[in-house]
């Protein structure tokens, strides 16, 4: 069970990165002092727009799944989206204010992606079994990605504008899609009419994390700006360029209408060459420097101080990601001079919506902030999603 739970998270939850240089990626109170420092951000989140997390727990740790678990079964052809967020980061910023420039900084940051988009009658016919599907599943709605990324960022910053670039090793970065002619249908009482039309385009598999299969290069800039001492913003894009594999690639076409009646005893003997007999439709051939366009990011904040109140709102778009943007708005409250707790309402595309809840603590050198997601996720069988932030930083 364990093992089917990591082929599961494999396909359905995605892990992406950003960069602490976004300070408008989390509500956390921005920096102002001016100070040389090193620090860490990290962000874990994980979650499905249907099913609880009862779901995943119980075929990790065993026991009985109820229906309740597995989330609405209608509409039929509703698209849902499972995955999810690892977001890892250490960097430093160096202030050394001259003529053309205020400072440097550098960020290195790890990335690991997979997301799942797929039809509510899919996830119907594996959780709940074919036998009571009378209508065809439309899979032009089916795609994904598995992804592996090594990035170092660095740059300057001046005035209110921040420039520099990333650098990428592709360990990893597999992508695939359906298209308006594939569908299942299941008729009674072994017989499934298949009809795939797609693509995925693969890097080698490696099972070491660090190989490379490529690289990438990509532009970062940011603006951030304060109109008074109650309102300021920023706005930013990321890692904005080209992604070079350097490598023999296999790229699959696949189309194909097939009808599979299961497996006869010899078939399952042989296994190996009965799936290819099924798989010998599909066409593949082998690129080499082949090039697409980076999973860049676009993210915005805002914040207005509403009395003793501070208003914040962010925006957040993952480009190549199916689980790729998200909204939220709150606010927080200084309790003395070290500590404020805030709250909010997220909105994310892979988990609707979310109730966040965060502390962050100032003294000196050091600040440290916490932030969970979605405080209902703390209970499996309520809440859909959870995540946690965490953000440490000491000034040198």
């Amino acid at each position: 069970m364990r093992s089917f739970l990591t082929l599961f998270f494999s396909l359905s939850i995605c892990y992406s990165i950003g960069q602490n240089l976004f300070n408008n990626q989390s509500p956390f109170p921005s920096d102002t002092s001016n100070k040389n420092k090193v620090y860490h951000f990290s962000n874990i989140h994980f979650g499905s727009t249907h099913f609880k997390l009862a779901l995943p727990l119980k075929f990790y740790i065993g026991g009985f799944i109820t229906n309740e678990n597995k989330g609405k079964a209608t509409p039929f052809d509703r698209t849902n989206i499972s995955g999810g967020i690892i977001d890892l980061n250490v960097g430093g910023i160096i202030f050394n204010k001259n003529k053309l420039i205020d400072g440097w900084y550098v960020n290195v940051n790890w990335l690991q992606s997979t997301a799942l988009k797929y039809p509510q009658g899919l996830f119907n016919a594996i959780m709940y079994g074919n036998s009571n599907i009378e209508n065809t599943i439309n899979l032009s709605s089916l795609s994904g990605h598995l992804r592996n990324h090594h990035k170092l960022s660095f740059g300057f910053f001046k005035s209110n504008w921040t420039y520099g670039l990333t650098v990428g090793s592709i360990n990893k970065e597999i992508t695939g899609n359906f298209n308006t002619n594939s569908s299942i249908l299941f008729l009674p009482p072994y017989e499934w009419n298949i009809q795939l039309n797609g693509n995925i385009n693969s890097t080698n598999i490696s099972t070491n994390s660090f190989s490379s299969n490529g690289i990438s290069i990509g532009g970062d800039i940011i603006y951030k700006s304060t109109f008074n001492e109650k309102w300021n913003f920023s706005i930013g894009l990321n890692n904005f360029g080209l992604i070079s594999f350097n490598k023999n690639n296999p790229i699959y076409s696949i189309d194909t209408a097939l009808t599979f009646t299961g497996f006869q005893w010899e078939e399952l003997r042989n296994i190996d060459s009965s799936i290819a007999n099924y798989t010998s439709s599909f066409d593949t051939t082998y690129s080499t420097n082949h090039t697409v366009i980076t999973p860049f990011t676009i993210a915005a904040n805002s914040q207005f101080k509403l009395n003793s109140i501070f208003i914040y709102s962010n925006l957040k778009y993952i480009h190549m990601s199916q689980g790729n943007y998200s909204l939220s708005i709150g606010g927080y409250k200084k309790i003395n001079n070290n500590i404020l707790i805030g709250s909010g309402i997220n909105y994310h595309s892979i988990s609707t919506f979310q109730w966040e809840f965060f502390t962050y603590y100032q003294k000196e050198k050091a600040n440290i902030g916490i932030k969970l997601n979605n405080l209902i996720g703390i209970i499996p069988n309520i809440g859909k999603s959870f995540g946690l932030q965490t953000y440490i930083s000491w000034s040198l």
